[in-house]
């Protein structure tokens, strides 16, 4: 529940809803900041509109709004961690397109020099960084990163019954042979967001990983 104060502080936004909410420090003077994100919704639909970050400042109580690239989707949420090592909170936000191959768009912002500053893409992930796909047994994938030349195993089993029985035996064997990329895969999942990001996107928070680069662990929202 959202108090008061912070429904005052948002009033600005009659036709629009708080879709989600975390608490963190993300300015970095140590005080714990409220991020919003705020959305309008389409009737009769899960599909979210206008959806924009909103932080407010834990000292001085003022709101600073961060506009996002697509700003349209399903199940538009938060994460907060430290992308660069810095001690300071970053913000993600992370909302579902609606496409049967699971595509998101993700940021990640930053507060760097008195404002919020873009650290992530997904959209320019997407275009900077090419893979390939293979199915392996007992429900893993290997992505194979031209970019970076890199091997990645990715942990299917949280991909859904359905999404599986189509691939795999009961027994967890491939029903055909993966040979060649799976154009229905998507590798840019929630579950895979921070695991392949490139050299000056680098996380160097380290928490539970489901993909696991060679020689590198990196970490993933929970």
């Amino acid at each position: 529940m959202l108090g008061n104060q912070a429904k005052a502080g948002i009033a600005m936004y009659r036709e629009r809803q708080v879709v989600d909410m975390k608490k963190g420090n993300v300015i970095g003077d140590n005080s714990i900041d409220t991020i919003y994100i705020t959305a309008e919704k389409t009737p009769d639909s899960p599909f979210w509109v206008n959806i924009m970050i909103v932080v407010q400042d834990g000292r001085t109580n003022q709101y600073t709004q961060i506009p996002l690239k697509q700003n349209q989707g399903y199940n538009p949420t938060l994460f907060l961690g430290d992308f660069t090592g810095d001690r300071v909170e970053d913000i993600m936000v992370v909302m579902d397109t609606g496409g049967s191959g699971g595509m998101l768009h993700a940021y990640v912002f930053a507060y760097r020099g008195s404002q919020f500053r873009p650290l992530f893409d997904s959209d320019v992930f997407n275009d900077l960084f090419k893979y390939r796909v293979f199915y392996l047994d007992y429900y893993k994938a290997q992505v194979n990163s031209y970019t970076t030349n890199q091997k990645f195993i990715i942990d299917l089993t949280t991909r859904g019954r359905q999404y599986l029985s189509e691939i795999y035996y009961p027994n967890g064997k491939l029903k055909k042979p993966s040979k060649d990329l799976f154009p229905d895969f998507q590798v840019f999942t929630r579950s895979t967001l921070t695991a392949m990001a490139p050299a000056n996107y680098w996380l160097t928070r380290t928490s539970p990983a489901s993909i696991t680069p060679t020689g590198s662990v990196m970490c993933r929202p929970q």
